[in-house]
């Protein structure tokens, strides 16, 4: 890792940080350096670049447990760009420490739609508990914003033992006219419906649809 590049990310110059962020992204080092000096800039006086900093988390791999303080503190920014990205990463993360535990369940309360689907893989991921969580699914599921659908079908993909409560709110949405919502959708399904012939028939609405993807997944449940 560049001395060099380190330095920029803490340079009084808020453009030359910025930049340094940019480079981040198109370097192919990912050491703990790089993950501190990325994470430091989640308490940059510039909110530009505290969004950009929790983006380009996002490309690292970040699995460094010393380093949860730092995300905890950033889940106070009022970006909800940032609180969401912080949540990602703390999902990806293996382990936590205790204090991000009882952390996590707060957030699932927060004002940002997107931020409550972060917390709630995070939740899920670490945690594993389901009551606080399907709530937020549901009404991911029930969104207009596009990402946030795709997060909350995301995470009902992971929770094959709910299936009772997912399959209808999943499948309502399933004529949506973007190909990543259908997918994402039909992935999700796939993984909670075992009722092969019910999900096979709704599948086969989509045999011919335009997307690879989606065309794709529905090979799969037409394979049983």
């Amino acid at each position: 890792m560049s001395i060099s590049l380190v330095e920029h990310l803490a340079d009084p110059h808020p453009e030359k940080r910025r930049t340094a962020l940019y480079q981040v992204l198109s370097s192919s080092e990912r050491s703990e350096s790089l993950c501190i000096a990325v994470v430091d800039r989640l308490s940059d006086s510039e909110g530009v670049i505290r969004e950009l900093a929790s983006e380009v988390l996002q490309d690292l791999v970040c699995n460094y447990p010393d380093l949860v303080p730092k995300l905890i503190a950033g889940l106070r920014d009022s970006s909800p760009i940032v609180r969401a990205n912080i949540l990602r990463v703390i999902q990806r993360m293996t382990t936590i420490p205790d204090t991000a535990m009882s952390i996590l369940p707060k957030m699932l309360s927060d004002t940002s739609l997107l931020v409550r689907i972060s917390a709630a893989h995070a939740v899920w991921k670490h945690l594993h508990i389901s009551e606080p969580v399907i709530p937020v699914v549901l009404t991911g599921l029930s969104s207009n914003h596009r990402d946030t659908i795709i997060r909350a079908a995301q995470l009902a993909a992971e929770m094959a033992g709910y299936g009772d409560l997912l399959i209808d709110p999943l499948s309502r949405i399933l004529a949506r006219e973007d190909a990543s919502i259908r997918g994402n959708i039909l992935y999700a399904l796939l993984q909670v419906d075992n009722d092969k012939q019910r999900l096979q028939q709704l599948a086969s609405r989509f045999i011919n649809d335009p997307d690879t993807l989606v065309r794709y997944t529905v090979s799969r449940i037409m394979r049983g």
